[in-house]
Parts: structure tokens; sequence; C-alpha cells
């Protein structure tokens, strides 16, 4: 088995859905306390789609809907289609034929955790992404050219805040302060090497503070030139 600094990541720094992507049809459910809807997923706009927008969907769906955890069990594949729902079936097939397994809280996350590792093919999905995340690996994080700072801070701390809701497995989520470390590594080279000589201290530093240093810079580039022909070499 390939080892987990030569895996792609779970979701990269480009997403796999924007504003115009169409996204998939929604699931309506309904109850004596009122109606709810989820998209349902196949999988096909990635994990990062899963823990974004039909997992939480769901679990607001449950609960304005006042499901017990055996409903709750019951319905979630109802949202899945394809592979996805598959891998669900196979997951409730062998680690919960036995009803009372499925009547409570622990249970069902449980059964979440090994649906997402049963689908990514990983027993410690988390790890893979951090490795993507932090300097190293075969993958990386890398601030494209022509994005602007602030942009590319948005999608780094949306990177790591789903990264945390991943299944875990032996490296912990990051400190601020390496957080930050490894915010500054997806900079090119010549822009680090900026950032030294301006005598500023990674140690004071936050995403948000560093951004904005990188954000000045971007501008005043933008302005003279110089981002135009860093573009064309």
């Amino acid at each position: 088995m390939a080892s987990i600094f030569e895996k792609e990541p779970i979701f990269s720094h480009v997403r796999q859905w924007d504003d115009t992507t169409k996204l998939p049809d929604k699931y309506k459910f309904s109850g004596r306390t009122g109606k709810a809807e989820v998209h349902v997923d196949s999988g096909s706009l990635g994990m990062e789609f899963f823990y974004e927008k039909t997992f939480p969907d769901f679990v607001q769906a449950a609960t304005k809907l006042d499901w017990d955890w055996y409903e709750t069990f019951a319905q979630f594949e109802n949202v899945l289609e394809g592979s996805y729902k598959t891998a669900w079936r196979e997951v409730v097939r062998d680690h919960f034929s036995d009803p009372e397994t499925r009547k409570n809280e622990e249970g069902f996350y449980r059964a979440i955790r090994l649906f997402v590792c049963t689908n990514l093919d990983s027993e410690t999905p988390r790890d893979v992404q951090y490795v993507y995340l932090a300097p190293g690996g075969d993958h990386r994080v890398r601030k494209d050219l022509l994005t602007a700072p602030r942009d590319h801070a948005r999608r780094f701390k949306e990177m790591l805040r789903i990264a945390e809701l991943l299944p875990p497995g032996e490296t912990p989520p990051p400190s601020d302060k390496l957080a930050v470390q490894w915010y500054y590594m997806t900079y090119h080279p010549a822009d680090r090497a900026e950032y030294v000589k301006s005598g500023k201290k990674l140690a004071d530093e936050t995403i948000d503070t560093l951004s904005a240093y990188f954000q000045s810079i971007f501008a005043q580039r933008k302005i003279d030139g110089t981002l135009e022909r860093y573009e064309i070499e």
C-alpha cells in the first residue's frame, strides 16, 4: 500500500464545485413536524461536498423532523446514490446487522466514520489531508500566481476546518502557530524571501495578518505590472 505521503489529498485547493455548478437534486423528507430537503450525494463532487452540504443538511433535517436514532439510520440512505449508497448498505450489513446497534448516537456516528473510510479506501483520511496541507509529500498546496492572498487564505482555512471533520488517524489538528507555518510554505519562494527581508517574524503572525502582508505585495504588483510580467514568464 502506498504511503500517505504519496496519496492524493481528499480534497484539493481547487474545489470541485462553485456557485455555477449544477448541484444534485434534493431528497424531500416530510413528517409531523415539517418538511426538509437534502442534496442527494453520489460522490461526484467529492467528500468535501458530503461534509459541507449533504451530511450537515441531513443532520439538520433529522433534528427538525424529530427522528430517533433508529429512524436516522433508516433514512440516511435516501440521500445517497450510486457507490455511496452501496457503501452505506455494506457498512450497515457488516457492522450494524443487530437493530440494537442502530438505536443510539454513538452507533450512527461510528457508521458515518466507517462509511467515509470505505469510500476513501483509507483508515486515516485526516492524516492524508494533513500531509497535503503541511510542507512535504508528493502533493502540496501551492498558491497560484494570480490568486489573491485573501482568497487563498479563505480556502486554506476552509480546508483546515473540513479536514478536522475527517476520521482521525495519528496526526492531531495543527496548533494555530503550526497552521501559520503550513500556510506560509504554500507561497512561492520569492514571496517568502520578500517576507524574510521585511524583518517580520512568523511567531507573531496569524493566517489573517500574514495574508494581509502578502495581499499588499500582490496589489502593488498588479498596479506596477509585475504580476502581468510574472504571468507571461
